[in-house]
């Protein structure tokens, strides 16, 4: 199964990748990071919290890190 990892996926254009995938879904693992913990996430199979990407980078690099090395995209 290929495993797709979506960035800002709360976003506006997070939301219109998802919108291409809806009828091609079962083929995909969908993963996606958002800095935005009220959004209701419910068309990935999994979603990571992350830190803003307006912080110092560390932070986000760190757990960006994480999660790309957890879902192997």
């Amino acid at each position: 199964m290929t495993r797709l990892l979506i960035t800002s996926v709360g976003s506006l254009v997070g939301q219109n990748v998802l919108d291409t995938l809806d009828d091609r879904r079962g083929g995909f693992h969908v993963a996606g990071t958002t800095s935005v913990a009220r959004i209701a996430l419910d068309r990935c199979d999994r979603v990571y919290l992350v830190p803003e990407t307006a912080a110092p980078p560390s932070p986000y690099q760190r757990r960006f890190a994480d999660v790309f090395a957890r879902e192997q995209p």
